[in-house]
């Protein structure tokens, strides 16, 4: 049951403010409006995030 809330949690916030801050779990899809809108601000952390995610739980 707790993937499932989990899951549902995410779609939920996705689709409700998604659209507003821009803001996406895929770093590539992050960088297409990033590089048209020419806003780079804090951009590195959809780059860095998931990497030291990955290496703090490995």
């Amino acid at each position: 049951l707790a993937p499932l809330l989990v899951g549902l949690t995410l779609a939920v916030n996705i689709l409700a403010i998604g659209a507003y801050t821009g803001g996406s779990l895929n770093p590539a899809r992050s960088l297409g409006p990033a590089i048209f809108a020419h806003q780079w601000d804090d951009h590195f952390v959809y780059w860095i995030g998931p990497i030291v995610g990955a290496i703090v739980a490995g």
